[in-house]
């Protein structure tokens, strides 16, 4: 029985070949809303703040261009804002560091300049340049998901469970009763000057069912 003998590759020339983006695989994207009191106004009314955990776990594949079958897989993670809607559809895509990124050199035998086969950790290191080499981050940003309308966005799997039932009273009309949650506020109030007994205030609610209600006082 004849063997045959695996070509050789030092990691000179192995770190020198060009790569691409074979393969980019995402999970679902997980979008939860959390909502808590983060301090207490004047009044000492409570304030509450809502903010987002989102963030997504992929696969990329680089695969050598002058090689076909060697391989470099990245596991990635990429993670939205919390502090709106709009950021948590933001992503900062980065290399997941519980991830465990292979590279699958297929039938070449990797080795130094003279001739030895290279260690665990030089191959990690060929690894680290060879997906710096590749903007591969780029690639995955453009596949992952962009922020939906509001009649389009699934609601249930962004907002929590604890949403509350809104009562806005109107002085030129009936008052206005829905179950959801304030996302932002602002006040033009001043305690100097003419503002600080004439002012306007205005709150931005979502209703559970995905509609938007702003009120002007």
């Amino acid at each position: 029985m004849t063997h045959t003998k695996p070509i050789q590759i030092t990691t000179r020339q192995l770190m020198d070949l060009t790569w691409a983006v074979e393969t980019i695989v995402a999970d679902d994207h997980n979008l939860d809303t959390h909502k808590g009191e983060v301090s207490c106004d004047a009044d000492g009314e409570p304030v509450m703040e809502t903010w987002y955990q989102s963030y997504i776990y992929g696969v990329c594949v680089l695969c050598c261009v002058e090689r076909p079958g060697v391989t470099y897989t990245i596991e990635w993670q990429a993670n939205g804002g919390e502090e709106t809607l709009a950021d948590a559809f933001d992503f900062t895509v980065e290399v997941n560091p519980l991830g465990e990124n292979e590279l699958d050199a297929g039938s070449l035998e990797i080795v130094n300049k003279e001739g030895d086969s290279v260690s665990t950790s030089t191959v990690h290191e060929i690894g680290n340049a060879i997906e710096q080499s590749v903007c591969w981050e780029h690639e995955v940003k453009k596949r992952l998901p962009t922020m939906p309308g509001p009649d389009s966005l699934d609601m249930d799997n962004v907002m929590d469970t604890d949403m509350e039932t809104i009562e806005l009273n109107r002085d030129d009309g009936p008052d206005v009763r829905f179950t959801g949650e304030e996302i932002a506020s602002a006040s033009s109030y001043n305690y100097q000057g003419p503002r600080n007994i004439r002012w306007t205030e205005l709150a931005l609610h979502r209703t559970a069912g995905g509609k938007w209600v702003c009120h002007e006082v």
